[in-house]
C-alpha cells in the first residue's frame, strides 16, 4: 500500500510544468511533513503547492497568486487515527470556510457543513438521517434571539481577538462582535466590515442612542 502512495506521489511531483530539477529544488521539508510546488523567477510561491505528511498522505493544498504572500485558496484534508479520510474542506485564515464533506470509517459521505470564518453557517446536511439544520454565524433559529425576544446584530471586526466576557452586553445591545479575520486581512475584509458595520451601527443608534458603542464596552 505504501508503495502505491509513494508511486502516486512522484507521479504528481512530475506531473508540474517546471522541470524535474526546478520542483526538488522547491521542496520544503520539516519534521512533519514536506510541501512540493512552484517557484517564479523572483522565488515566490506560485501556483498549486502541495503539504504531504510523512507517511505519504496529503494533508494540504494550496494556491498561490503572482505578488501575494498568502494563499488564496487552502483546501484542508483530515484523517482519523487509522489514516482514514475524515473530512475536507476549505480554509480561510486557518479556519474552516464554505462547504466541508465528513466521511465515516468505510469512506461514505455522511454529512455536508457549511462554514463561515470558522463558524457554521448555512445549511448542515446529515446524509445518513435525511436531515438539515440552518445555522447563521454558529448560531441555531432559536439563538438568534436575545431574552427580550430582539434579534442579534452583529458587528464585523478583525485582527487579534479579545478574550473578555462580552455576553451581558450583548444580551443587552442585541449585538454581538463577530471576528471575520486574524493574521490574515485583506482590503476586501476591511471595505466589506466597514460598510456593513455602517449599517449596523446607524440601526443601533436608533435602537439605543448615539452613544450604543460606548456603553457597549462599559463593565456590565
Amino acid at each position: 500500500m505504501l508503495k502505491i502512495i509513494y508511486l502516486l506521489l512522484v507521479l504528481t511531483i512530475l506531473s508540474f510544468k517546471e522541470s524535474v530539477c526546478q520542483v526538488k529544488d522547491t521542496l520544503i521539508k520539516s519534521a512533519f511533513d514536506f510541501k512540493v510546488g512552484e517557484l517564479n523567477s523572483k522565488g515566490k510561491k506560485t501556483g498549486w503547492w502541495l503539504t504531504f505528511s510523512t507517511v505519504g498522505y496529503i494533508e494540504k493544498k494550496e494556491h498561490y497568486k503572482a505578488k501575494k504572500r498568502f494563499p488564496n485558496k487552502t483546501i484542508k484534508y483530515e484523517y482519523s487515527d487509522n489514516n482514514k479520510l475524515e473530512s475536507y474542506g476549505k480554509l480561510f485564515d486557518r479556519r474552516k470556510h464554505g462547504k466541508w464533506k465528513i466521511f465515516n470509517e468505510k469512506g461514505e459521505l455522511v454529512k455536508i457543513e457549511r462554514f463561515a470564518y470558522g463558524d457554521l453557517h448555512g445549511t448542515t446536511k446529515d446524509i445518513i438521517n435525511k436531515t438539515k439544520i440552518k445555522y447563521f454565524r454558529g448560531l441555531t433559529k432559536d439563538q438568534l434571539y436575545n431574552s427580550k425576544g430582539k434579534r442579534y446584530v452583529f458587528y464585523f471586526t478583525y485582527g487579534m481577538p479579545t478574550f473578555r466576557d462580552w455576553s451581558c452586553a450583548e444580551e443587552k445591545f442585541a449585538c454581538k462582535y463577530y471576528s471575520l479575520a486574524g493574521c490574515v486581512v485583506s482590503h476586501k475584509i476591511v471595505k466589506r466590515s466597514a460598510i456593513h458595520n455602517f449599517f449596523v451601527s446607524a440601526r443601533q443608534c436608533l435602537r439605543f442612542g448615539l452613544g450604543w458603542k460606548s456603553k457597549y464596552f462599559e463593565r456590565c
